[in-house]
């Protein structure tokens, strides 16, 4: 098994969904947890704007903007985030900013506050 298999692997079986968002917000990778959550696969969810996936989102969407921008770690609790698929999910989330080889990227992690 290579080391790339063993860590997708270990993503997958996380029980906090992890998002790899893109300078654009774009997701370019989305673990299983988060799959579930966020009612979307990996495939369709590749280079979808995180920001279609919610209805009136604006202000989770403006805050992991200036999480980007100013490249600072954002934590939101208790927050309801309305799902395109006519369902809410009420989570904990962080947005983490980091460059990898000179790309601006961003980490967001979100768990469930729904057990």
């Amino acid at each position: 098994m290579t080391l790339d298999n063993v860590h997708k692997r270990l993503l997958d079986n996380l029980k906090t969904g992890v998002v790899l968002l893109d300078s654009e917000l774009r997701l370019k990778y989305i673990n299983m947890e988060a799959e579930h959550l966020l009612a979307v696969s990996d495939t369709k969810a590749n280079n979808q704007f995180i920001g279609d996936l919610f209805l009136d989102a604006e202000e989770d969407i403006q805050d992991m903007r200036i999480a980007l921008e100013k490249n600072i770690s954002i934590t939101k609790r208790m927050t309801e985030l309305h799902l395109k698929h006519e369902r809410s999910i009420l989570v904990d989330y962080t947005i983490n900013p980091f460059e990898d080889e000179g790309e601006l990227s961003a980490l967001l992690e979100l768990s469930s506050l729904e057990h």
